[in-house]
């Protein structure tokens, strides 16, 4: 696939979406608080069941390690803090996946219906995108040479008690191999990471999301490497900004004794609301990133304006696809009416022909519109690909 990618643009939508859209500002204020509530949550629990002196301890940063750490094991500590902790973390996935597809929505996708159902499966993706890009699941060379490093690493481990110097220069070479294997590891990485988007916009299963992914980011890991990275560091740059002024709060409130705990909050709560922001900034990338691959290139759909402004909606052309299903339903009026095999019969006919010629993705994108559900449409693909 021949793509290149606008890093101007994917920056540009990164930090200006979030603020120009009402819907994105309130996702992002839920997060804030949510996060505001889980902080001062524990802190207030901490303070009644560890003691005033310990929270103050950890504000002025004079406790050690060792006694906060065991002070955090008190058993009920953990019971007050842990279900509050787990709440948020389910609330959070759900509330990020929501900006997500809010984004999805302004960059012009349509993305399907989302609910718990579909939250807990991202959970099941994101395990599987994991094990995906550590044993290389989608290229049988990378996925070799893993098991190659698993297998050796037995051996040296066997090597050990029997051969001592054997194992000392099995080490070295697993070492290398190592080494070598981290930058496939970030490479498989690259390949994967539209898979959440894909998943969150369409209605199709874990695996064949991962294999999307992995397919629409062929021949363009550099330029999705790149426009993920550049925009990621201008983004942790300006957090680096906001946390020095959350450290001069904290470093404040030290001057004096009796606002050590205040330095502390203020610093607290302050950091909570610009990483609020500037998360959903990063947040932001990917489905830039998404839309501008999908909506180009020689076997996709490409757009009639310049891709991807976070004021616009980028709209689609009529791919060759969607230009048959047009002609079709214009000169046969019973494509409309009928059965529901009628209509999934019809729809058949009418793109079987040239169906080689078509993605999967087009064919859903064509009967856009029509009366086709989500599942009628599946089975046209199936049976054409049959």
């Amino acid at each position: 696939m021949s793509s290149s990618i606008n890093i101007s643009e994917v920056l540009h939508n990164a930090l200006t979406m979030v603020f120009k859209d009402s819907k994105l500002l309130k996702f992002v204020i839920v997060l804030i608080f949510l996060q505001l509530i889980l902080i001062n949550g524990i802190i207030v629990s901490a303070y009644f069941i560890l003691g005033a002196g310990v929270v103050t301890q950890v504000a002025a940063g004079t406790m050690e390690a060792q006694d906060f750490a065991s002070g955090l094991l008190n058993i009920v500590f953990i019971i007050v803090a842990f279900p509050l902790i787990l709440v948020y973390v389910f609330v959070w996935i759900y509330f990020t996946q929501k900006i997500i597809i809010r984004a999805l929505e302004l960059l012009g996708f349509k993305p399907t219906q989302y609910g718990i159902g579909k939250l807990l499966k991202s959970i099941v993706l994101s395990i599987w995108v994991s094990i995906a890009i550590m044993i290389s699941w989608y290229n049988r060379k990378f996925m070799i040479l893993f098991f190659a490093i698993i297998f050796l690493g037995l051996l040296s481990v066997v090597a050990a008690f029997l051969f001592p110097i054997a194992s000392l220069f099995l080490f070295i070479i697993i070492a290398l191999l190592f080494i070598s294997y981290f930058f496939i590891l970030v490479y498989n990485s690259v390949r994967l990471s539209l898979a959440l988007e894909i998943f969150l916009n369409k209605d199709q299963g874990i695996e064949a999301c991962t294999r999307e992914s992995w397919d629409l980011t062929e021949g363009v890991v550099g330029n999705v490497f790149l426009a993920g990275f550049i925009p990621g560091i201008i983004i942790y740059l300006i957090e680096v900004v906001f946390g020095l002024v959350a450290i001069g709060l904290q470093l404040a409130g030290q001057l004096d004794q009796n606002l050590v705990l205040v330095g502390f909050l203020a610093s607290t709560v302050f950091t909570i609301i610009y990483s609020g922001f500037t998360s959903a900034m990063y947040l932001m990338v990917s489905p830039s990133i998404y839309a501008q691959l999908s909506f180009q290139g020689n076997e996709k759909i490409k757009t009639e304006e310049t891709p991807i402004h976070s004021d616009k909606i980028t709209k689609r052309a009529f791919s060759p696809a969607r230009r048959e299903v047009q002609a079709g339903y214009a000169s046969d009026a019973s494509m409309a009416t009928g059965t529901r095999e009628n209509k999934i019969e019809r729809a058949v006919q009418l793109l079987k022909p040239e169906a080689d010629k078509f993605t999967d993705d087009e064919i859903r994108q064509a009967f856009a519109g029509k009366d086709l559900s989500p599942d009628m449409i599946n089975e046209v693909i199936k049976r054409i690909r049959n």
